[in-house]
């Protein structure tokens, strides 16, 4: 891990993109902006609650916080400013699985 390695890192490209998801809603034009996600948190903006762990993630973006935090957030900015096309555009149907266990626990 470590250093501003800018491409697909396992979970960080799926958090990059669950951070963009009110921007390609057209809720708000930055992550930044909608109060209801982790974003701030991730980018040093506001204080990180004990629940949030963005250690795995910012790794990918830095060793020292406060690298990875501007890494991870010109990342992101980068991903916003790219033409999105919905990863669901050409899915006709779905089907929901989960685990036995999963089904089992309510």
């Amino acid at each position: 891990m470590g250093g501003s390695n800018f491409g697909y890192h396992g979970g960080s490209i799926f958090d990059c993109h669950y951070h963009l998801n009110p921007v390609r809603a057209k809720l708000v034009e930055t992550p930044d902006k909608y109060e209801w996600f982790s974003y701030n948190f991730y980018t040093g903006v506001e204080r990180v609650p004990n629940w949030l762990h963005r250690d795995f993630i910012l790794g990918y973006f830095g060793d020292k916080v406060s690298v990875a935090q501007l890494g991870y957030k010109e990342f992101v900015s980068l991903l916003v400013a790219q033409k999105y096309e919905s990863p669901l555009k050409e899915v006709t149907a779905s089907v929901l699985l989960e685990e036995q266990s999963v089904r089992n626990s309510g």
